[in-house]
């Protein structure tokens, strides 16, 4: 194809591809098994990647919770997923809060709701106070004198319809909580948290909802016989996720309620930051979050990836947290299912549906997909794939190497880091296939001939 052809076709194509607030559950071919990672150098700046991919428009509200600590979080995700808000997360001042209230202040409306969780000693008055400065106006704190009044705050807020079943889970310690929160989001389903015993004004909340089924996150270690038993004075339909440690615990929840998942969300189990901001994506995305360790042994994961036929791995945090050894180990067999088989053009265009892309015109021999953020744009022909990559693309990199290993299995991410460097117009072959890369004013095209 000659460049004048080429500019043709991007002359009539406008593209992008991100996910979307109520993002397509991706459904992906058995042989081709792919990951995404949300990612930045610090928990806030992760926390602002998963929120660049729920978002579709700006934010009509937004969660802002303290990135220090987890209590006040916890059971934040429910909230979050029912005023369809990303979590956000902030520090002890305005200072090392910049990233989070930059991004407030240009992907939130003025007019929408911030919801504060926890009172001023963690999410401090200044960081209200700028956001005021600059024209926000609706702030909702949610915070008690501990813990336990927050959470019970947050519950409230929810206001479940009678019957809706309840999770109850440590207020202690962060994995149980974690581990539940993308189920719970999914379901509206509170989160009571409890210390060593349950207080009588926690119980008196719960049989004010009157919950169907009481779910219990966690052995007896963390929440105790003595509050299995009070919480039958209000139902007998009792389910505890008793495992033998924190991933044992995270799989028992996965397996109940999310037999058959098409993806999963993998989040580091020793630190809570990166779970509680990705426990939103997972509930919009229908995901179990299941916690790993940084590296080493997932062998146990697996088995749920591979019981239930998982086809994507969302991971959450940087290679430091969830190592790619990790997410290559759960997708797949070693010396068995790499490298993947290479897809025709109309086999990937099968796929693009699943990613999040909507069908937006044809022409000239090709199809054209586009999602809302229009960072780059995928044209689809016989013979041929074309990437166009615009100004904000970095924004979704992880998506862009998807499409690209999809095409070519050993070198989608190689082409993808020419492409995201100065380079001058030229032509390399890899799968078996030419690729080109070629520049149009600010566009760079990634031209891959079958």
């Amino acid at each position: 194809m000659n460049k004048k052809r080429l500019k043709q076709i991007i002359s009539i194509t406008t593209l992008a591809l991100t996910v979307s607030l109520f993002p397509t559950i991706p459904t992906y071919g058995s042989t081709n098994k792919t990951s995404s990672r949300y990612e930045g150098p610090n928990r806030y700046s992760t926390a602002t990647a998963i929120a660049n991919k729920l978002k579709n428009d700006k934010f009509a509200n937004v969660v802002i919770s303290y990135g220090y600590d987890f209590p006040d979080a916890l059971s934040g995700s429910v909230l979050a997923s029912k005023v369809n808000a990303p979590i956000l997360l902030v520090g002890n001042s305005v200072g090392n809060s910049s990233e989070t209230l930059n991004f407030i202040k240009n992907n939130v409306s003025k007019d929408g709701t911030i919801y504060l969780l926890g009172g001023e000693a963690v999410v401090k008055n200044e960081i209200v106070n700028d956001l005021k400065n600059s024209g926000f106006t609706n702030f909702k704190r949610l915070g008690g004198a501990n813990r336990y009044e927050t959470n019970a705050l947050i519950n409230k807020e929810l206001n479940v319809p009678k019957g809706t079943p309840v999770a109850i889970a440590s207020a202690l310690n962060f994995p149980d909580a974690l581990s539940i929160s993308g189920a719970a989001g999914k379901n509206q389903m509170p989160i009571f948290l409890v210390g060593k015993d349950i207080t009588q004004d926690t119980i008196n909340r719960i049989k004010e909802i009157s919950p169907s089924t009481i779910y219990i996150a966690g052995g007896t270690g963390v929440v105790s016989t003595k509050t299995e038993n009070a919480l039958r004075g209000i139902t007998n339909n009792i389910v505890r996720f008793d495992g033998s440690d924190r991933y044992d615990t995270s799989l028992k929840i996965a397996n109940h309620f999310s037999k058959n998942a098409d993806n999963i969300l993998v989040a580091n189990a020793l630190n809570f930051p990166d779970a509680l901001s990705g426990s939103v994506l997972a509930s919009k995305t229908n995901s179990p979050v299941i916690l790993v360790p940084p590296k080493g042994d997932v062998s146990k994961q697996k088995e749920f990836v591979d019981n239930n036929n998982v086809q994507h791995v969302i991971a959450v945090g940087g290679e430091d947290v969830v190592s790619k050894q990790v997410v290559n180990d759960l997708l797949y067999t070693k010396n068995a299912e790499q490298p993947q088989k290479a897809l025709t053009p109309k086999e990937i265009e099968s796929k693009l549906p699943g990613l999040g892309l909507n069908f937006i015109r044809s022409g000239y021999g090709q199809s054209d997909y586009k999602p809302s953020s229009e960072n780059f744009v995928v044209c689809i022909l016989d013979s041929e794939i074309s990437l166009d990559l615009y100004k904000n693309s970095g924004n979704d990199a992880e998506l862009i190497k998807t499409i690209l290993n999809l095409a070519l299995p050993t070198s989608g991410n190689e082409v993808y880091n020419i492409a995201t460097k100065p380079f001058s117009e030229h032509t390399i072959s890899r799968d078996g296939k030419t690729v080109g890369f070629y520049m149009y004013g600010n566009t760079v095209s990634i031209q891959i001939f079958y």
